[in-house]
């Protein structure tokens, strides 16, 4: 049974978009279903066509770029061929996976993160700030150490991580790697972006942060008494 797509270049707008250049996306639907991914190119929409999914004019960045989309059109139909004669099902997600050479058990939490902060890097400026892209890379840094130490391995399977994991990863944080709680809290929200993204993109079946509940402390300053008021007047 053959079972057909449809693909689609079109510009996403990024948040806080004002002007300017904006990504261009691809979009694979298989019966209804889509899967998006990142070209990592960028066209002004006042010379995107809508009819043709591809930037007119002719200057050579122009050509350069709608030469590139023909290219990934053609590796697309190849994937699509691929799983017909492997006889897999084919779905808008194991397309793309097809496509993007992805082995189904070899999803790892690392691979995944950089690839998030290239696209991040890719769109400063546009959707994301600089000190943005920073904390984002040093979160992966803690990640990197965390894994190294507790699971002596340079990345680790996504489809291992559990509550247990995020827990212990926010114990890390806090005693190994000596960062205040509310830190703790902003790497663990990076690392559920990521987690995020597997859900939707179906590479997770279940979330590893329902059961997961932070505890984020926030101290409260103690008021001068007083006395030592008196003394900072005084200077006594």
């Amino acid at each position: 049974m053959i079972t057909n797509y449809n693909l689609l270049f079109y510009l996403k707008k990024p948040k806080k978009y004002d002007i300017g250049a904006m990504p261009v996306y691809m979009r694979i639907t298989v019966n209804g279903k889509s899967a998006e991914i990142s070209v990592c190119r960028k066209s002004f929409p006042d010379r995107w066509c809508s009819k043709s999914h591809r930037e007119n004019g002719t200057k050579d960045s122009t050509k350069g770029l709608n030469s590139f989309l023909d290219d990934l059109q053609r590796k697309l139909a190849e994937a699509h061929l691929k799983l017909m004669n492997e006889r897999k099902k084919i779905t808008a997600l194991s397309l793309k996976n097809k496509f993007l050479d992805r082995n189904d058990k070899d999803y790892l939490l690392l691979e995944l993160f950089k690839a998030h902060n290239a696209e991040m890097e890719s769109m400063l400026g546009v959707e994301f700030e600089p000190n943005t892209l920073k904390g984002y890379k040093t979160s992966l840094g803690h990640l990197q150490n965390y894994i190294k130490i507790k699971y002596r391995k340079a990345d680790l399977e996504i489809d291992r991580l559990n509550y247990s994991f995020i827990r212990d990863y926010d114990y890390y944080l806090k005693k190994e790697a000596k960062c205040l709680p509310v830190t703790v809290a902003k790497y663990v929200k990076h690392l559920k972006k990521i987690v995020n993204h597997c859900l939707r993109t179906k590479l997770l079946k279940e979330n590893p942060f329902s059961e997961y509940k932070p505890k984020l402390k926030i101290r409260e300053r103690d008021f001068l008494s007083q006395d030592q008021l008196d003394r900072i007047i005084t200077g006594k």
